[in-house]
């Protein structure tokens, strides 16, 4: 996600007179990749290397000495991707010293081989290029950390943007050791101090910004939020194109294209509800399953009627939870986990599914998953505890949520999102047409003509 929003800026910054150069690594070091999502066309995109850090070493050997052939992740229970993201981790299970030697060696994240090499990428960009200012996006931080050191070099103004919070960040920071939140409450001050602007993805996130830096400016701090494309299909793939098996309900019976209500249906027609995306840390979506399983206990939902997918990589540990509360739902497949799928591959699902699912636990932020959903029209249910994200799902008339550990209340608010129609596309600009990623890259750029037009100290 955090590489979309970047891409998505970029595409519609050129509109308002902002070229940008995208500095990045190169292919071999991804995680994943995920070529049936564009950047755009015209994009300049530079590619460095990444210098072997002792935790790549450390990563590898463990790899290597697995007897059977786990990876380094599974065996530390890290999901380094989630890790890069700045998202709370499992629990661990290695003695005092080896932890603290993990953390000093994932601080301030495992990308941090990368330093090097992008500073000096950015150092002859600068030196060789007219470049009005430098934007960095996090998390992982490295890369503000990068930002902060060219912007110590060169008068040159440093947009430092926030996708997630990062020492006020509920999730992640609790499982830190002490001394590494201080290392990390110091980094954080040091890169707000010196960036010209904060944009941040919430309110949330630069409230407490401006109330824990009082010192600074509060106009130094800016929402920036997440989004959707607007020029992006939401339409199902034509016939035969799909690697996505079809969906089913019941072994050997596959379902035709679902449609909205519960009672009165055929056999062959079902509600089709849909989580697409990761399930980590705190969603946890044992207490959803339960009121599902209640539901249909009460007789007030007939099986039959839905199916409950939840598409992309999900916590062993959450999938087992969820299969002990409704066990007879998930041997019938009514409820059922699949494996993440490409974007484009999302986005037939997406365009196949009648009520969408966000569950977001205690977790204040507003899910970019809440943006992906938004140009769909499809009513959405967000299981999360009331705040940024509730707020939003009311404001944008999206649908409807219910707290997170409450089953008796998400059985009431999953009844009703069943019986809400999906708007149409003038209903969504209507009332959130201010989140297309057109309009967020305007604002961008005029902060950017901004921040450049008064250079360092005044000067012009």
């Amino acid at each position: 996600m955090g590489g979309k929003r970047v891409a998505r800026l970029c595409r519609y910054l050129p509109s308002f007179g902002i070229q940008p150069i995208v500095l990045t690594v190169q292919e071999r070091y991804y995680e994943s990749r995920d070529h049936s999502f564009a950047i755009g066309d015209g994009i300049r995109v530079e590619r460095t290397a990444v210098l072997p850090t002792p935790f790549d070493v450390y990563r590898g050997l463990k790899t290597a000495l697995s007897s059977d052939g786990r990876s380094f992740n599974s065996i530390a229970g890290t999901d380094r991707p989630h890790e890069n993201e700045g998202h709370t981790r499992r629990p661990e299970r290695f003695s005092p010293l080896r932890r603290h030697i993990r953390e000093l060696l994932g601080t301030p994240d495992t990308n941090w081989g990368w330093f090097l090499p992008a500073t000096r990428a950015g150092r002859r960009l600068i030196e060789g290029e007219r470049i009005a200012a430098i934007f960095s996006s996090a998390p992982s931080w490295t890369p503000h950390l990068i930002g902060r050191n060219l912007r110590k070099k060169y008068p040159i103004p440093w947009i430092a943007d926030f996708r997630d919070a990062w020492i006020g960040d509920t999730w992640r920071t609790p499982t830190l050791p002490g001394w590494r939140y201080r290392v990390e409450s110091r980094l954080e001050a040091s890169c707000l101090n010196w960036a010209d602007l904060v944009t941040c993805v919430t309110d949330y996130i630069r409230d407490d910004f401006a109330r824990r830096y009082r010192a600074m400016p509060p106009t130094k701090f800016v929402t920036l939020t997440n989004g959707y494309d607007c020029d992006s299909s939401h339409r199902s793939d034509p016939p035969g194109t799909s690697s996505v098996p079809p969906l089913t309900c019941d072994e050997g019976r596959t379902e035709s294209t679902p449609t909205a209500g519960l009672e009165g249906q055929t056999q062959g027609s079902r509600c089709l509800v849909l989580h697409l995306g990761d399930l980590y840390g705190g969603r946890r979506v044992d207490a959803f399953c339960q009121a599902v399983q209640d539901l249909v206990d009460s007789g007030k939902v007939n099986p039959d009627s839905i199916k409950i997918l939840f598409m992309g990589n999900n916590d062993p540990l959450i999938v087992q939870a969820a299969c002990q509360r409704a066990p007879a739902l998930m041997r019938s497949n009514c409820i059922e986990f699949r494996d993440r799928v490409s974007w484009q591959e999302g986005q037939r699902v997406l365009a196949e599914a009648n009520l969408l699912l966000i569950i977001q636990g205690n977790h204040r932020a507003v899910t970019a998953k809440f943006y992906e959903y938004l140009p769909t029209g499809k009513p959405v249910l967000a299981i999360v505890r009331e705040g940024p994200l509730s707020a939003m799902v009311r404001a944008t008339c999206a649908g409807l949520s219910a707290d997170y550990e409450d089953p008796s209340e998400i059985s009431a608010r999953f009844l009703e999102a069943l019986a809400l129609r999906t708007r149409s596309t003038q209903e969504v600009r209507s009332s959130a047409g201010q989140y297309n990623y057109r309009n967020l890259a305007k604002q961008l750029a005029e902060w950017i003509h901004e921040l450049a037009a008064v250079r360092v100290g005044g000067t012009q």
